[in-house]
């Protein structure tokens, strides 16, 4: 009877694991489905497709999605979403570096909020000096 329960715990644990390499391909498969949604300027499609996504906001993969669909509400001129999809992007992030501020800048130049648009453009630049200094003394 042991025998039989340390086999059932071994093929459970193998379907956990294979369930978990499914879901990661099946994301970054959506993801890529969105990048080319994207690139064919099939906004529509790619912000649905965004929607599907939301069943993987607790893998790390969700923060590329998220930033794909700021770029798809900004070309969609739908520049308020677009800026509150960055910031929760912005919040997800695993790192605190995000090199992806500019896109943050020209939401708000789209938005009108110039000052703001300049403050993080700037902010980007420095951060963006910042890290190549780090690297460069490694």
């Amino acid at each position: 009877m042991g025998l039989c329960v340390g086999l059932f715990l071994i093929i459970f644990l193998f379907l956990v694991i294979a369930d978990a390499f499914a879901q990661d391909d099946n994301a970054s498969s959506l993801r890529d489905s969105i990048r080319e949604s994207l690139n064919n300027n099939e906004f529509e499609k790619a912000l649905e497709l965004t929607e599907q996504a939301k069943k993987y906001s607790d893998q790390p993969i969700y923060e590329s999605i998220l930033l794909e669909k700021s770029r798809i509400l900004s070309k969609m001129s739908r520049h308020q979403e677009a800026l509150e999809t960055f910031n929760e992007f912005d919040k997800k992030l695993s790192s605190g570096y995000n090199i992806w501020n500019w896109e943050k800048g020209m939401i708000l130049y789209n938005l009108g909020k110039y000052s703001s648009s300049v403050n993080v453009l700037e902010l980007t630049i420095v951060e963006i000096q910042e890290k190549e200094k780090i690297e460069q003394q490694k």
